[in-house]
């Protein structure tokens, strides 16, 4: 156990015991600390925002901002999951396919939840399991949905080298930018093959009351079973379906892009 990180998680978590302010001093004789250790991780988490001064002239502190942003963060994505589950239900009986919720997570999407078609997409992906967010149609739907290329350009170059999964990926910016464009004209991501040469999936994003986009949701099947009508067909269903999940989640435009 790295003993820094440990003693940073320490000191917020006695903030967030005690419930009112504290000063360095409170800390060094809880936590049988070091005044000179206590001193430098009080000053970063301040920095950071994780700290505040309650009264700068008494030096007393109390839990800042960023860990209530942060935690509201991760009550969303929860929410989110116990939120859509009915809906994914209701898309899988209207498709019957597999249907997949996923979120933003470093360049990568992670994949929350489904309602799996049995016999047609077993062992896809695992519920935990990722898939890079220029080669997935979850992942281009949220992308799409910041409608800014410097945003989608940062979040590409968190994660590793754009690489061709398939001849049919996006390996370059310019070209996934393009993509983009067609994606928000259309109403929703496609992944033609582009990790896995017999998969093919719909994806439409889904917003929180922030008009802030916090995940997708996706229709998924074996190319074979997704001629262009069919496509349509389930882009049009799973624009409706991400559409009702982010209304039950805040978000107040009529449309998704």
């Amino acid at each position: 156990m790295n003993r820094t990180a440990a003693r940073t998680l320490d000191i917020l978590n006695m903030f967030a015991k005690a419930g009112k302010p504290l000063t360095q001093n409170d800390i060094c004789q809880a936590l049988d600390m070091p005044k000179s250790s206590v001193h430098d991780l009080v000053y970063t988490l301040l920095e950071k925002g994780f700290l505040e001064y309650d009264n700068e002239q008494f030096k007393t502190l109390k839990l800042g901002l960023h860990l209530f942003e942060i935690g509201m963060s991760v009550i969303e994505k929860r929410n989110m999951v116990s939120v859509a589950r009915p809906y994914l239900l209701k898309l899988h009986e209207a498709v019957h396919e597999t249907i997949f919720i996923a979120v933003e997570d470093h360049a990568d999407v992670v994949y929350l939840d489904c309602a799996e078609e049995r016999g047609i997409m077993g062992g896809y992906i695992n519920l935990g399991g990722r898939r890079p967010m220029y080669c997935s149609g979850l992942g281009k739907a949220i992308l799409a949905a910041y409608n800014d290329p410097q945003t989608v350009k940062k979040i590409i170059k968190e994660g590793p080298p754009m690489k061709a999964h398939t001849a049919n990926t996006l390996t370059t910016i310019p070209k996934l930018l393009k993509e983009l464009e067609i994606t928000r004209k259309r109403g929703y991501a496609v992944d033609n093959r582009e990790v896995e040469m017999d998969t093919f999936c719909v994806a439409a994003p889904v917003f929180d009351r922030s008009n802030l986009p916090i995940g997708a949701v996706s229709v998924a099947s074996v190319f074979t079973r997704m001629p262009p009508d069919r496509v349509e067909e389930c882009g049009k269903e799973v624009i409706n379906t991400a559409l009702e999940i982010s209304k039950q989640l805040g978000y107040q435009k009529p449309t998704l892009y």
